[in-house]
């Protein structure tokens, strides 16, 4: 593997964690909206996913 392909395989990843945290936050929200989940949870979850979206 050359340098330029170990740069496009992070930016990969790095779009396939976005998208995964994405579906994450998506999922968060119907769980609570479906009164699965606690409020407590949710906001829990929801920090978390938003605080490794911005790393």
């Amino acid at each position: 593997m050359n340098s330029n392909d170990i740069i496009k395989s992070k930016e990969i990843e790095h779009k396939n964690k976005k998208i995964l945290l994405s579906v994450a936050l998506f999922l968060n929200k119907e769980l609570f909206d479906e009164n699965e989940i606690s409020y407590k949870i949710f906001k829990y979850t929801e920090e978390n996913i938003l605080k490794d979206l911005k790393n």
